[in-house]
């Protein structure tokens, strides 16, 4: 297990095209902590950027760190996984359901990137361990029970599709203890629920969060037909936890289907998946970011360890060791062929790599956000590099710029690279160009940032 990942962390590196955030996040750390500013930002759940935070108190080598702060958590997240399998299913599942972790192919990447995906398996995988053993017998243990709980809000503050599991734990916590399950699903909501009151009384929205980003997810879900969408997360789960695990956990499933512990961990990952699908058939949650899946692969984990382990005792004794290795074996290179295709998936664009890594060390006091035409937006402080060229600026307070210039200068071949240089205080995570699909198929922008003067540049 620590192989492999350390193996991807030396290979790879911290892709900017599929996962842009993981670049951005220690520079907007850097830059927050120099201005002194503790306030969260109000796209993004807390906790890793605090995590960051400490970890620019040590170190300024804001590169590195926060991958290593990664890869320790994904090499964490492992015992707890297999301590949960083993209190459920036995010593012969724990141990397949190791190897099935060892091989995760978006578990292995997402402990490679400066990314709070790793950080939030580690406290998913606490959480549903304590909670596993709170509720393992008939009398809860009401010990475990909060810990579980106080873990899994703490997981719900670094990444808020850990919000969908919720509602499961709560009502579980309440059925099975009615005296003081309603304590444990209030401490396992604390911190959805606070976060709300600060979005109500900061912006007069509760929900306020989850509309700072939702322009581009319309934009993606756009080009995809209704039936694309409903079976872009059942893929995604499939090819980004493996085939073979993903086959092996039906089977598991399938077995305790009736009668077996963690059954409400099944139904979490059901709600999860189901949230998922329903939000991008909606059009207001793009598939294009496959790091969501991370939590869903993780919670069929254990079930894997109990299906490959099913296969197994169900042979005759004498042909259980071939078939043991012959598993063994498919699970494996299974996952290690996913697990190169999935980093090769997220080898960045050389020309926005280069950009990049330009500005990360020519940083100036002007925040710049860069980004492709149909993607989403990276924003570092730095300065525009001498390879842009100008496509449209204002001076003037209305922000107004010429669109019909814009639009016909992005439609010329070889556009690879917009960056946007504004004038706001602080790193806001405004779009300064709203994305549309235009009527020939393509992606158009209309300026929304009306506050100040800003530039477009082109990078070709």
């Amino acid at each position: 297990m620590a192989v492999v990942r350390v193996w991807v962390f030396v290979v790879s590196d911290n892709g900017i095209d599929g996962h842009h955030n993981a670049f951005d996040r220690p520079l907007f750390v850097e830059n927050w902590v120099e201005r002194g500013g503790w306030d969260p930002d109000p796209a993004y759940p807390p906790v890793h950027f605090y995590l960051l935070a400490a970890l620019r108190a040590v170190t300024t080598n804001l590169d590195l760190a926060p991958r290593l702060l990664s890869l320790l958590c994904g090499l964490l997240a492992f015992w707890p996984l297999v301590l949960l399998t083993r209190r459920w299913f036995g010593a012969n599942a724990a141990l397949w359901t190791g190897l099935g972790y060892a091989v995760f192919p978006l578990g292995v990447r997402v402990s490679a990137l400066s990314l709070e995906v790793a950080p939030y398996l580690l406290l998913l995988a606490l959480a549903f361990e304590r909670l596993a053993k709170a509720w393992e017998g008939k009398r809860v243990n009401f010990g475990a029970a909060l810990a579980g709980a106080l873990l899994l809000t703490v997981a719900c503050a670094t990444r808020f599709d850990g919000w969908t599991i919720l509602p499961v734990v709560a009502l579980y916590a309440i059925w099975k203890d009615r005296a003081r399950g309603w304590f444990v699903a209030a401490v396992a909501c604390a911190f959805p629920a606070l976060w709300m009151l600060h979005h109500w009384l900061m912006y007069h929205d509760p929900f306020h969060f989850l509309s700072v980003s939702g322009g581009i997810s319309a934009v993606h879900m756009a080009k995809l037909s209704l039936a694309e969408r409903l079976v872009a997360w059942p893929r995604i789960v499939f090819f980004t936890t493996g085939p073979a695990l993903v086959i092996a956990a039906l089977i598991g499933a399938f077995v305790i289907r009736r009668r077996g512990p963690g059954r409400w961990l099944l139904a979490a990952f059901a709600l999860s998946l189901a949230v998922f699908m329903w939000r991008t058939a909606q059009g207001s949650f793009g598939a294009n970011e496959t790091k969501y899946a991370a939590a869903l692969g993780l919670m069929l984990l254990p079930f894997a360890g109990q299906g490959l382990a099913s296969i197994v005792h169900a042979v005759a004794k004498s042909w259980r060791a071939p078939v043991t290795i012959v598993l063994a074996v498919v699970v494996a290179v299974a996952g290690l062929v996913s697990i190169q295709s999935e980093n090769e998936s997220f080898a960045a664009n050389r020309d926005l790599r280069q950009t990049a890594q330009w500005l990360a060390q020519n940083r100036g006091a002007r925040p710049v956000i860069l980004g492709t035409r149909d993607q989403g937006y990276l924003i570092i402080v730095g300065k525009i590099p001498r390879a842009a060229r100008l496509l449209a600026e204002t001076r003037d307070e209305n922000g107004q710029i010429n669109v019909d210039q814009l639009h016909s200068l992005l439609d010329r071949p070889g556009a690879k690279l917009l960056i946007y240089d504004l004038l706001p205080d602080g790193l806001d995570f405004r779009n300064l160009l709203q994305p549309e699909l235009s009527g020939r198929g393509r992606h158009a922008f209309t300026p929304t940032f009306t506050s100040g003067a800003y530039t477009i540049y082109l990078v070709e």
